[in-house]
């Protein structure tokens, strides 16, 4: 009863877990990871709000920014983003509807300031700082808008401009699915859709219930399939021809092997806090430190404990324990695709390159 059990747990998970990779969508600039009208309508400040705040909390766990919380500032929690010449262009007021709400104030405010002569050239940069204070709580100073607010103050001529969309930290411009991908990894045709924030978590997952299930399986027939493959093998299962058990035992033996493979590998992009994407710039980035005698340092690498906590979102600080790993059921990503855990003392960029050195998905 057991092994029928246990049997019954790894096929529910790698269903469930294909199912949800295929089905839920990996996040989009413009449609993020939630129902629209919760990021730009009633509400939507607070949802803001607490998704700053799950961020936060997740840092704060962490061993590395623990050992380094004398070099912490305000700053390594600032947020930014570039515009993505590759996607189809927005009004001017649904592209600001689309930013946090902390970035719409500065842009605002930024506005505001370009009406003055004495206007602080400080004050036009697509990077904020979202400061917090003791508690990890985020300070509820932003007024709830959607787009008639935000066109509301833009005026009616620019809010009708035609500009580009904002892409936040860790987006791409996948060139299959036409859109800015949050946290894009690759665009997988096996599941038909991208591999980003909204389905990693169930993506990898599937690849690791796939791999070990597999696994249990070959490792728990292979007397049968020894007997298959003897000529002189007494065969009683009727039902199962041999030729057909034995291609079932190797295509399970390859495909553990190779899912296995793939698997092992994104768990370790996972615990070095990248993904493929990042996996190829970061070491781009590498060699430019190195050829100007300095270290680069990954921003979003916090540990691989915590880096493994933060992507399945479980453990201290985060939604869920540790259990839920073992169950096919939906958890969330901890973040919102704008705002991440980062390392402390690094002012929320990466270390040994100048940020005009960083890719910036326009490139051939």
């Amino acid at each position: 009863m057991l092994d029928v059990s246990f049997c019954l747990l790894i096929v529910a998970n790698m269903a469930f877990h294909y199912f949800m990779a295929v089905t839920v969508s990996p996040g989009t600039v413009e449609f993020g990871l939630s129902q629209p009208e919760r990021r730009t309508g009633a509400g939507s400040a607070q949802w803001w709000r607490l998704s700053r705040e799950r961020v936060a909390r997740a840092t704060e766990h962490s061993s590395i920014n623990l050992a380094n919380k004398d070099e912490s500032s305000p700053a390594d929690s600032s947020t930014s983003f570039r515009f993505c010449q590759k996607c189809n262009p927005l009004f001017m007021s649904s592209a600001l509807a689309t930013l946090p709400t902390e970035l719409r104030a500065i842009e605002r405010r930024n506005r505001m300031a370009a009406l003055r002569p004495e206007a602080d050239p400080s004050l036009y940069r697509n990077t904020c700082t979202s400061n917090y204070d003791e508690t990890g709580r985020f300070p509820d100073q932003e007024a709830d808008e959607g787009e008639a607010e935000v066109r509301a103050w833009l005026g009616e001529e620019e809010a009708m401009r035609i500009v580009p969309p904002p892409k936040p930290e860790r987006a791409h411009h996948c060139k299959t699915c036409k859109a800015c991908i949050l946290k894009y990894d690759h665009h997988c045709p096996w599941i038909n859709q991208c591999v980003g924030l909204g389905n990693e978590r169930y993506f990898i997952l599937f690849m690791v219930w796939m791999s070990f299930g597999s696994s249990v399986f070959v490792l728990s027939s292979w007397r049968i399939a020894w007997e298959a493959v003897r000529p002189q093998g007494t065969w009683p299962y009727a039902l199962a021809p041999r030729l057909l058990y034995v291609i079932m035992y190797t295509k399970a033996a390859f495909m553990g092997c190779a899912v296995g493979f793939l698997a092992f590998w994104h768990l370790w992009l996972i615990c070095n806090g990248e993904t493929s994407v990042e996996n190829q710039d970061n070491a781009h980035y590498h060699k430019i430190a190195r050829s100007r005698n300095n270290v680069f340092v990954n921003v979003y690498d916090l540990g691989m404990l915590r880096n493994l906590q933060i992507f399945f979102n479980v453990g201290p600080g985060m939604a869920k324990p540790y259990y839920t790993l073992l169950l096919p059921i939906p958890v969330a990503p901890y973040s919102d695709g704008w705002h991440w855990s980062k390392r402390a003392g690094l002012g929320g960029r990466h270390r040994g390159i100048d940020v005009q050195e960083e890719f910036t998905d326009e490139e051939p």
